[in-house]
């Protein structure tokens, strides 16, 4: 103990301070009667307030610092603010759960300096908090990397002076903080995407005459000459000035395409443009599950008269979403992989806001009907036995087909925290599954009394509904073996891989996952989760965020106030494997889990990946709602569990490397720096249809 501190009286020497230093302003320490000095795991919690107010015990140099701090607790949204008596100027930092998060501050003048963490919710634990002195020249390297992604939107030189890039800085900070994009919408279209349209305009060749592109209604529906493009569009759309320009350019270099989508955005009453909707790679769940999907398409004339033909005996023959069907069903039914729907991921058409709800529900109405005639007429296309539409009718639910015969194996792998495992298996009770259901637990060395004495009464309990197993495996933690291994000891048509720390909030979720999971073009099938605070943990999974994979929508709020719908059923590359299903044929198809190179991380990714391989799509069903508890306190693995994170993080970059640089599911004009999926800045000179 000695040491320890003689050490890091030694590191003050050189302007390197530790925990030892701060002091509590007006804060009670639980469990202690004295709260002036605190030390490393002093639990934090303000009865009163939801601000921890720390100060030095001494007066700091002026200088560049490294702050650095790790908390151990539930709270998400906390911040710091440091700031010196002498100068106000405040400057704000997010301040997430175990994590070490380092960031730069400014001591102007020698002074005391104060740190203020805000919205404390609940207790914390502070683990440590560094404050390391640093040279200005690094302090110019570090920021100068940080903001580069966004150079293209900001005024300064390529090569800026400290002052204005550290401006910069700490605007993004503060914009992080209110949950918001640094890249506001009125400054990517001046700066990125206006840069964008200048250059293909540039490298345009012209191949076809725009005289063969035809701006249409979708209300104008009939045979047109053939070799011609049509344009369609929705009630209240219309196209760029440019936009035959733009499409000349991608369709002189692609001979095979017969239809395509594209993005598109609003105009409000001043004639601003807002709410860009960046779509994906075409994607068939989220078309038939949102009825906004798209106001244009653009449709090679052929095809359309050719599908326009074999709807004539359709009640809804001049519709065009009638017509539209039937180019999918053609498209579909083609053995040749080129002939797919295409998606150009570029704004090339806005909608004029409209304030007629009644319209609106009239033509989701009508879209409805539609659809409920195909599956009259042909139920092999959407494979189902109806739909149910929500309140607002922005939605659709497809009621999958489902034998009665039909159970669910879930697959629970554990290590002793049993207080996990109850929450777990007691929302089996209170959410019932609405399908027969098996657990199989796979106790890998558990050593706790309670864990040991609770699965013993797990097994012996008559009074539980199902039907399950306690298997015991030594060994390593190796979450891709022990489900392997569980896997041998089901019964069921459908397996569902699930964290201990997943509870159910919403019934019918073993209906809902199993039903889904058995349809023929399904691979795997994830659910909805949240944290305890009811933020997004899990929405879907998109390569390449963070580097390898990441979350979409992460620690957001779970509602319908985003570029992208949440509250929709839709495909993506990967889903997580804390709340997984997949169908008993097609997990051995695939042989299960990667045990071998993907022992603890990235299994399920990989998992996702071979089913995408084999043709199926993965998808994310978000009437299954379910909160995860444990991981969000969670931080990154250290040591061995690092080393080994950053080598499964290798092997699955390595493996899977051409999707991971562009995942279909994401558009390329938002950003892979974090999960919330703000704008990118960068000038993206590879677009392509896709």
């Amino acid at each position: 103990m000695k040491n320890n501190l003689n050490i890091l009286k030694i590191l003050e020497l050189f302007s390197i301070y530790s925990i030892r230093i701060w002091r509590i302003k007006s804060k009670v320490i639980i469990g202690k009667d004295k709260f002036l000095k605190i030390s490393r795991d002093d639990n934090l919690k303000n009865n009163n307030s939801t601000i921890i107010n720390l100060i030095s015990d001494r007066k700091l140099k002026s200088g560049w610092y490294f702050i650095g701090l790790n908390q151990n607790s539930l709270n998400r949204n906390c911040s710091i603010k440091v700031f010196t008596k002498k100068r106000k100027f405040i400057q704000k930092r997010d301040f997430y759960p175990n994590r070490n998060r380092w960031r730069i501050i400014r001591i102007s003048k020698n002074d005391f300096l104060n740190v203020s963490i805000d919205n404390v919710e609940h207790n914390i634990k502070l683990k440590n908090i560094w404050l390391i002195k640093i040279p200005t020249i690094l302090v110019y390297l570090r920021i100068h990397t940080y903001i580069r992604v966004y150079r293209n939107i900001l005024s300064t030189n390529r090569f800026g002076t400290l002052k204005e890039y550290w401006k910069i800085y700490n605007k993004i900070h503060f914009m992080n903080l209110q949950k918001k994009s640094f890249v506001r919408y009125q400054k990517w279209i001046t700066e990125v995407e206006k840069k964008v349209f200048q250059n293909l305009r540039k490298k345009n060749k012209n191949k076809f005459s725009l005289d063969n592109f035809l701006i249409i209604p979708f209300s104008n529906v009939k045979k047109f000459p053939n070799d011609k493009w049509l344009m369609f569009y929705d009630l209240d759309f219309r196209f760029k000035d440019y936009a035959k320009d733009i499409l000349n350019f991608f369709l002189s270099t692609n001979d095979n395409v017969n239809i395509i989508y594209t993005d598109e955005d609003q105009i409000n009453i001043k004639g601003e443009r807002i709410n860009p909707d960046f779509k994906s790679s075409w994607d068939k769940e989220l078309f038939f599950t949102w009825p906004n999907f798209s106001g244009t398409w653009i449709i090679k004339s052929n095809i359309w008269n050719t599908a326009f033909d074999k709807n004539k005996k359709n009640r809804f023959k001049n519709e065009f979403l009638s017509v539209l069907l039937e180019i999918i069903k053609i498209i579909e039914s083609d053995s040749n992989s080129q002939n797919k729907i295409y998606h150009l991921p570029m704004i090339l058409a806005h909608k004029k806001l409209s304030k007629s709800k009644n319209l609106n529900n009239k033509n989701s109405e009508l879209r409805y009907s539609i659809f409920n005639e195909q599956l009259k007429t042909n139920k092999k296309f959407l494979h189902c036995n109806g739909f149910e539409i929500n309140n607002d009718l922005s939605n659709i639910k497809y009621n999958w087909e489902l034998k009665n015969s039909s159970k669910l194996s879930i697959l629970i792998p554990i290590r002793d925290k049993v207080e996990l495992l109850k929450q777990c298996l007691n929302s089996f009770e209170i959410c019932k599954p609405g399908i027969d259901i098996e657990v199989i637990i796979i106790d890998n060395d558990s050593k706790c009394r309670k864990t040991i004495s609770f699965l013993n009464d797990f097994i012996q309990n008559k009074n539980i509904f199902y039907k399950r197993k306690v298997i015991k495996v030594s060994g390593e933690f190796n979450f891709s073996k022990l489900n392997n291994i569980g896997f041998q000891q089901t019964s069921g048509d459908v397996i569902l891989l699930l964290n201990n720390d997943v509870v159910f909030a919403s019934p019918y979720w073993g209906k809902e996952l199993a039903s889904n999971a058995l349809r023929n073009d399904i691979g795997c099938v994830g659910s909805k989760l949240l944290f305890h605070d009811k933020t997004i943990q899990h929405s879907g999974i998109i390569l390449g965020m963070g580097g390898v994979a990441g979350h979409i929508y992460k620690y957001l709020e779970n509602n319908n106030k985003l570029m992208h719908k949440i509250n929709s059923q839709r495909e993506y590359s990967a889903v997580t494997g804390a709340c997984l299903a997949i169908s008993r044929e097609n997990w051995m198809v695939l042989n299960g889990l990667d045990s071998k190179n993907l022992k603890v991380n990235y299994n399920d990714v990989d998992l996702c990946l071979r089913c995408r391989e084999l043709g199926l799509r993965n998808i994310i069903l978000p009437q299954v709602l379910a909160f995860h508890f444990e991981s969000k306190s969670r931080g990154r693995p250290i040591g061995r569990s690092y080393i080994q994170w950053k080598l499964e993080a290798f092997y699955l970059k390595k493996r899977w490397r051409n999707i991971i640089r562009s995942d279909p599911y994401f558009n390329p004009n938002l950003s892979l720096i974090n999960e919330k999926g703000g704008l990118s800045a960068n000038i993206n000179k590879n677009l392509r249809l896709r």
